[in-house]
């Protein structure tokens, strides 16, 4: 399914308010320099209207978007092939060596992660036109140096002696 600017702005009141947020919530937690010149990037999409930032509320446009996600419309919805999953992250203690990730006093946080299964992507990504344009037979590919030597390149998934073994 291709997304448009228009499904991806939908759960904002404007694509002004959407870009905001994008901004927002995208780069550092701190807004530096560099922040505030990424944000001009935001303010010269041609989406971005001056006229309707005067209007922003965060607080309105986090609503919206909390209620745009529940809605099973929504081109990130599980209909759609994306999921929630819990996550379990293992922080890391100074000075501590742990035994296993099943050592009791391994400090833990839990994570919902939104996320498509990888084989969707695949299928998705071949059933695409523009595969047709994908090489995927292996090949060996060789430089020679300027002493005459021969030597194997290693580059991509398809040259990799175990995709020439297997094909």
């Amino acid at each position: 399914m291709a997304l448009t600017s228009k499904d991806l702005f939908s759960a904002f009141s404007s694509p002004t308010a959407g870009l905001l947020m994008c901004w927002h919530y995208s780069g550092s937690n701190e807004k530096s320099v560099a922040e505030l010149t990424r944000l001009m990037g935001f303010t010269s999409d041609a989406l971005f209207n001056p006229t309707e930032s005067g209007h922003f509320s965060h607080e309105c446009e986090q609503r919206l978007l909390g209620n745009f996600l529940q809605n099973d419309s929504n081109p990130f919805h599980a209909n759609h092939r994306w999921y929630w999953s819990m996550v379990h992250i293992w922080l890391p203690k100074e000075k501590m060596k742990f035994t296993s990730k099943i050592d009791p006093s391994i400090g833990t946080i839990k994570v919902n992660v939104h996320h498509c299964l990888l084989i969707d992507i695949i299928k998705s990504a071949f059933a695409d036109t523009a595969t047709s344009n994908f090489y995927m037979t292996p090949f060996e590919e060789y430089w020679e140096k300027s002493d005459g030597c021969m030597v194997k390149v290693y580059s991509e998934v398809y040259s990799s002696p175990e995709m020439l073994q297997v094909y």
